[in-house]
């Protein structure tokens, strides 16, 4: 085993390359060196450890090279570095690397004086891992702990006790050292970094304490010396950490570690005078093939980045906006509610995005024509698909004729009887229905073309409503904004059974029929959306429409490849918000998730940028809540 001789070699840290050159005899080539200085060798000690460790739980390199500096001046904690390399030409190639300190136990009365020698950080590079050097662990640590025995004997004292703090992963190497659990502790790694106002970068961790007495016969330890170890483990850390704190950080430091990590940790900490230090069977619990394993070391969320939730009081909000901010942080449809407001903000605020309003059910009977007509207004919907059904309800609407509360004391027999067509809770009369087939047939009868399709029959219902001054609704708005309306399911409504209607009486007085294309509004359709890069899709419900208006990215792809043997250019949608109680678990079109949609090439991935929210909700419950929350937003960002 090398001593702290100098070595004639520049070292680097290993890699697979010089790795893969490895024989039978590397292992017995390993030599070790304590690192003095802050140059080349503690540079290539701490990218293998970089490339081992959690990076939250490293302290910057600047850090330790500050510290490093210190201690060589004689401070305590003397910060002890040592590495494990192989010389391979004229390069020492670092195959391992160990941290500590050998600091004297704080508060602590006995003779000789008590050191405690703490491991911070080992590591061995996978590279000579997987390589087959062998004995690169113990071997080093070894020699740190023979040269921290050395450092201790030099100041006067000695070490009782050398401790680290294991994760469970590492805790059967450590226990075949000899390092033992002080039963019942509970501990937690102080931070590795505190800022320059004295707050942590990343906070506290969850660790297994291990010790290991000098006399491996001793199987106790007395509470008390315990209590100091890890008081002076505590204050080692921050010291460290001194020079890149003002003197108020180091205050605020000191005293969230000390009051609140330190006193946690003595707060739960058995009863007992003495502590038993018992093994921690890992080995023994992965026999037969790993097994998954709780430790006394858990996590509390805030160390793995977890986002807390917040309640709210209804003095937290002013507006819908607010309401909607506040419930990202709460559970449930409250949270999932709150992220459909950003993806629908997203949506809305991207200049290069073209927006498809997809609806379906009772949107015109629901009395959401107003809402959704102001985000056409706006600028915000570029086109519409839609039921035949909600262009009904809604042309209605629009041109004065009521919709009615069911009554509850009357039978749908009845209803029948009286002409009044129960839309759930709802009424339609069949008399402002009749009222359409006339007007329909009406302009049907002054077309100039022999050919049309659905976006062109409701731009002339829109028109027909502007050009009379009716109430404001979604038809309106969209023929003035020159947005197109697509029917895909067509016949499928009360407005298909007037178009049928009217070419059934133009055949019984011989005149010529109006042919219905559906293909042209396809196309068009087609046209839209090639002609962005970026698009979004609100979905109120699911059915023909949805999908109707998703399957532009297959059939894009389809003609591709057909044509260039490989898609390049996809047409799908990067945002997408979707508001359908339907589940994904009875398998049908209206429950399909999003990521359902990626498989199929409708959808953008989110690792590629894509942004989605699914609410899984009745719309007339949430949409109202969400529209006027992004408009509130809008206000406040303009």
């Amino acid at each position: 085993m090398q001593s702290n001789s100098p070595v004639l070699v520049d070292p680097v840290a290993i890699t697979d390359e010089v790795a893969a050159g490895f024989t039978e005899r590397t292992s017995e080539q390993l030599a070790f060196k304590i690192v003095t200085d802050d140059g080349a060798w503690l540079r290539a000690a701490y990218e293998v450890l970089q490339s081992c460790l959690d990076p939250k739980g490293l302290e910057p390199f600047a850090q330790l090279q500050q510290a490093l500096q210190a201690s060589q001046q004689g401070t305590s904690p003397r910060l002890l570095i040592a590495a494990a390399f192989v010389t391979h030409g004229d390069r020492a190639h670092v195959v391992g690397a160990v941290s500590g300190t050998v600091t004297p136990i704080a508060n602590l009365a006995a003779e000789p004086a008590p050191f405690v020698a703490a491991l911070r950080h080992q590591a061995t590079a996978a590279a000579a891992r997987t390589r087959g050097v062998k004995g690169v662990g113990r071997r080093l640590w070894q020699f740190w702990l023979d040269e921290a025995h050395r450092l201790a004997r030099e100041q006067g004292g000695a070490i009782p006790y050398s401790v680290l703090e294991a994760d469970v992963d590492s805790v059967g190497f450590w226990d075949r050292l000899g390092y033992r659990w002080p039963q019942g502790v509970r501990y937690w790694q102080p931070p590795a970094q505190f800022n320059a106002s004295g707050d942590y970068v990343n906070p506290e961790a969850p660790a297994i304490l291990m010790a290991r007495p000098a006399s491996p016969a001793d199987d106790r330890m007395a509470r008390g010396t315990l209590e100091r170890i890890i008081e002076t483990l505590y204050r080692a850390s921050l010291a460290r950490q001194r020079t890149t704190l003002t003197p108020t950080g180091f205050e605020r430091a000191e005293r969230y570690l000390m009051d609140v990590v330190f006193a946690r940790v003595t707060r739960i900490m058995p009863d007992d005078p003495t502590l038993n230090l018992v093994r921690v069977p890992m080995e023994d619990a992965l026999q037969g093939g790993r097994r998954h394993v709780r430790s006394v070391a858990l996590d509390q969320g805030i160390q793995h980045g977890l986002t807390p939730l917040k309640a709210i009081r209804s003095t937290d909000v002013e507006d819908f906006d607010d309401l909607l901010q506040a419930m990202k942080g709460m559970a449930f449809g409250a949270r999932t509610l709150g992220h459909a407001a950003d993806v629908l903000h997203a949506m809305m605020t991207d200049r290069g995005c073209k927006v498809v309003l997809t609806l379906s059910g009772a949107v015109s009977v629901a009395k959401m024509d107003l809402m959704l007509a102001e985000l056409v207004e706006r600028g915000l919907v570029h086109a519409i698909v839609t039921t035949g059904a909600i262009v009904c309800h809604g042309f209605n609407s629009e041109r004065g004729s009521a919709h009615f509360v069911v009554p509850e004391d009357r039978t749908d027999t009845w209803l029948f009887e009286h002409g009044y067509n129960r839309i759930y809770d709802t009424i339609e009369t069949e008399f402002a229905l009749d009222e359409l087939q006339e007007i329909s047939h009406a302009i049907l009868r002054r077309l100039d073309t022999p050919v049309v399709c659905s976006s062109d029959i409701v731009r002339l219902l829109g028109e027909y409503l502007v050009s009379r001054g009716m109430d404001d609704g979604l038809l309106q708005a969209a023929y003035r904004r020159q947005v197109p309306v697509f029917i895909p399911a067509f016949t499928d409504s009360e407005l298909g059974l007037d178009f049928a209607l009217f070419n059934h009486y133009q055949r019984a007085a011989g005149k010529p029929e109006v042919r219905y294309d559906p293909f042209i509004d396809f196309e068009r359709y087609r046209d839209f959306a090639t002609s962005t890069k970026v698009r979004g899709i609100l979905t109120l419900g699911g059915g023909v429409p949805r999908n109707w208006a998703q399957q532009i990215g297959p059939y894009l792809d389809a003609v591709e490849r057909a044509e260039h043997a490989v898609a390049v250019n996809s047409a799908r949608f990067k945002y997408g918000l979707r508001i359908c109680p339907d589940p994904a678990y009875w398998g049908g079109l209206s429950g399909c998730t999003y990521s359902e949609g990626i498989s199929w090439g409708k959808f953008v991935a989110s690792d590629e940028g894509g942004m989605v929210a699914e609410v899984l909700s009745d719309f007339t419950f949430v949409l109202p809540l969400l529209v006027k929350g992004l408009f509130q937003r809008l206000a406040k960002t303009r």
